[in-house]
């Protein structure tokens, strides 16, 4: 697979602002509509995607709550396999923890073959990986253990022996690197990546 082919992203743009059930029902509406629609257009084109803009209402649990339902569209979920699509967070981040939480989500900023899944459970902290392994160029992971792991995290790889990865120096922020074995060039490729209990 070449990697130093130039792609073309299709820029998206979201505002979240509802500020009453009907709005929101409305604004929800809207938003899966369009992000469906875009993934539709990325896959007709074969290219990436990139929501140029996005931010949330307010500091409360409603502010929250939009920023993890726009968030959990933008990293794909079970019934949308195909490739999760980058953003930026542009209005300024408030300083709680809780809505920090939110925006520093575990994902893969970079990976060595197709993606198959990526999903990233923001209750939980679940994160999974399964891609068509297609070079031995690092698979990274982003993880923000401070926010989303304080107790620890584990990590699984399968099939065993296919992936190598060595644990990181960092305590609160950074990503794993992940290295596939040219002999499973072609084979899926899982990465688990679960909190660890109190």
């Amino acid at each position: 697979m070449d990697f130093s082919n130039s792609f073309t992203t299709i820029n998206l743009t979201f505002f979240l602002r509802p500020t009453t059930p009907i709005t929101k029902d409305l604004c929800h509406f809207n938003d899966g509509f369009q992000l469906s629609t875009r993934r539709k257009d990325l896959r007709r084109i074969k290219t990436a995607g990139f929501v140029t803009e996005f931010g949330a209402v307010s500091e409360s649990a409603t502010g929250l709550a939009e920023v993890r339902f726009v968030a959990d569209h933008f990293d794909g979920d079970d019934k949308d396999t195909s490739m999760p699509l980058s953003w930026f967070y542009w209005i300024r981040i408030p300083p709680q923890d809780d809505y920090r939480k939110e925006l520093a989500r575990t994902f893969a900023p970079k990976v060595a073959g197709d993606i198959l899944r990526h999903a990233f459970d923001a209750s939980s902290g679940a994160f999974q990986l399964e891609f068509r392994a297609a070079t031995t160029a690092a698979t990274e992971v982003f993880i923000h253990a401070a926010l989303n792991y304080p107790h620890g995290y584990s990590v699984e790889t399968s099939p065993q022996g296919c992936v190598s990865f060595e644990k990181p120096s960092w305590t609160k922020s950074g990503s794993i690197a992940f290295t596939a074995s040219s002999a499973c060039f072609g084979t899926t490729i899982a990465i688990r990546v679960s909190a660890k209990a109190p």
